[in-house]
């Protein structure tokens, strides 16, 4: 297995292709649709997510920014990674310099995107 990653998208239609697409190149991938679901898969004993890829905009939730400063701060370990329709914005670009956020990757279901975000998470779980 390459790694355990949890995926917090609020579309269903993506959620399903990109947990496909993931755990096809090997990851253990658990999905949730929004902040409150990704909280109780963090807390679950039998899976631990080496990575948490999150949707900026997740319908019903708490801002973004919010969520992903009180995951990294409680669990420090998880690289956080957001995957995006919108363009990089001043705040992404704080929050991954104070390194709450690991990357940002631009939302699309193409293969070159998809195999880069893999080659990053190999590459960054490999330095643990």
């Amino acid at each position: 297995m390459a790694g355990r990653i949890l995926l917090i998208e609020d579309r269903p239609w993506q959620r399903e292709s990109l947990q496909k697409q993931f755990t096809s190149r090997g990851f253990d991938c658990q999905v949730a649709e929004d902040f409150k679901d990704a909280r109780r898969v963090i807390a679950q004993e039998d899976f631990f997510p080496d990575i948490m890829i999150l949707d900026l905009i997740i319908e019903g939730s708490e801002p973004y920014y919010r969520f992903v400063r009180k995951v990294k701060k409680a669990y420090p370990d998880i690289l956080i990674v957001i995957l995006s329709a919108w363009y990089i914005s001043s705040l992404d670009e704080q929050l991954m310099a104070e390194g709450v956020i690991e990357r940002w990757f631009e939302k699309s279901t193409a293969s070159e995107q998809i195999e880069e975000m893999m080659q990053f998470f190999r590459k960054r779980l490999r330095k643990r």
